[in-house]
């Protein structure tokens, strides 16, 4: 589970859960003792690659308004280039456009599109969206 909150300034405070007691319930509620985080490390998947010519919409916040009322749903990946969960997540969100293009052709209510919060034309729209991590998906 994650918490997140935001301060009476406005900011916007991701990741609260690290700094809170967790706690075990069973179905109807009771505690059952202290949470215990994982002790066997995570395995992860082998680096995924995308060969493909790039399927997702890159937005601005000129582009954003006119393509998120075209689509019935459109997935939004908030990235910076620089960073390193933003980089292991490309080529994946590519392959997935692209499978949702391949399997759905000209089916328009579901677009995958993406915002690069490093360049100007789209600063405005991160901070609109509060993103102040990195990778964001709303």
């Amino acid at each position: 589970a994650s918490v997140d909150a935001t301060n009476f300034m406005g900011t916007h405070d991701a990741g609260l859960s690290a700094r809170v007691s967790k706690i075990r319930l069973d179905k109807h509620g009771a505690q059952l003792g202290k949470h215990e985080d994982r002790t066997k490390p995570l395995q992860h998947a082998t680096e995924e690659t995308h060969d493909g010519p790039e399927t997702s919409i890159q937005l601005t916040a000129d582009s954003f308004e006119a393509h998120h009322h075209k689509h019935d749903i459109m997935v939004v990946n908030f990235y910076a280039p620089w960073c390193h969960w933003c980089k292991k997540l490309e080529p994946v969100w590519e392959k997935t456009a692209a499978t949702l293009n391949q399997k759905y052709p000209g089916d328009e209510r579901l677009k995958l599109g993406k915002v690069d919060c490093t360049a100007h034309a789209s600063e405005s729209l991160c901070i609109k969206n509060r993103v102040d991590a990195f990778p964001t998906i709303l």
